[in-house]
């Protein structure tokens, strides 16, 4: 089912400016990075219709954390703009928009390609919010050595299931800072069977990454380490050095043989 992008088409339907007899409208839209803002022209939203933003909804943890850009959306009537409505973040690589300032529960929309086509000819060359980062991960209450590890988390697109778990070991994560990810601080990890549980349902985690999502909810280290002397290292070096040993030796010996020594000259 189509969904307006951020819910452009609630607001409108719910006359979030009343005021007047004309009908209510989206007049403008800026698109912002941490530095500048840019305008989205005025006759790209009349020529895209009055919801240029449907999209359908993004299901799984398919938004993966990446540079992001602020959008803000204004209304009025008549031509004329009474304020901003509601603004969101637009992740460019999944061309996705999602409401910002809401519960924390608004889901990433996929934008239809008109609507992404209006936001990108505006943001062309414009720096964007840098991609946030994973600062702590708890895996079952053990800290994880490398957070940034699971950032892959936040991205993966849904797949065969299979049979539901019951229940799994709480997967905490702590942001670098707000962007549009930071509200997603639990996630739910089945070891049994690799299931994720995130903010839309759950997904299948990549082999390599549930490996190390076991290992660390056990207490180890995130990647299997040999422990000891590392007996495969010295042997690989004494097997070097025998070799160099016999391949000297046996050039003398062809060396010798290619050059005998000469008798002593009688006294």
């Amino acid at each position: 089912m189509k969904l307006v992008g951020i819910h452009v088409g609630v607001a409108v339907a719910a006359m979030a400016f009343v005021g007047g007899a004309g009908a209510k409208e989206l007049t403008a839209v800026k698109v912002c990075g941490p530095g500048s803002c840019r305008d989205v022209p005025h006759s790209s939203l009349a020529r895209f219709g009055p919801d240029p933003f449907v999209g359908t909804p993004v299901t799984g943890t398919a938004v993966a954390p990446q540079p992001y850009y602020l959008v803000r959306f204004f209304m009025g009537e008549g031509g004329r703009t009474r304020g901003e409505a509601f603004r969101g973040h637009y992740a460019l690589q999944g061309q996705a928009l999602r409401e910002t300032g809401g519960r924390g529960d608004e889901p990433w929309t996929t934008l239809a390609s008109r609507g992404a086509a209006v936001l990108e000819a505006t943001l062309r060359g414009l720096e964007p919010f840098p991609a946030p980062r994973l600062a702590r991960v708890q895996v079952d209450g053990h800290t994880s050595a490398d957070p940034s590890a699971y950032e892959p988390l936040l991205g993966l697109r849904p797949g065969p299931i299979g049979v539901l778990p019951d229940a799994g070991v709480p997967v905490r994560l702590t942001w670098n800072g707000r962007s549009p990810w930071s509200d997603v601080t639990s996630l739910e990890f089945d070891p049994a069977s690799g299931l994720l549980l995130g903010p839309s349902g759950y997904v299948r985690v990549p082999r390599e990454l549930a490996s190390r999502l076991r290992r660390e909810a056990a207490g180890l280290s995130p990647v299997p380490t040999g422990g000891g002397f590392p007996w495969g290292v010295a042997t690989a070096g004494a097997g070097a050095a025998s070799l160099a040993l016999g391949s000297a030796a046996l050039l003398l010996a062809r060396r010798r043989r290619a050059h005998p020594r000469r008798a002593p000259m009688p006294a």
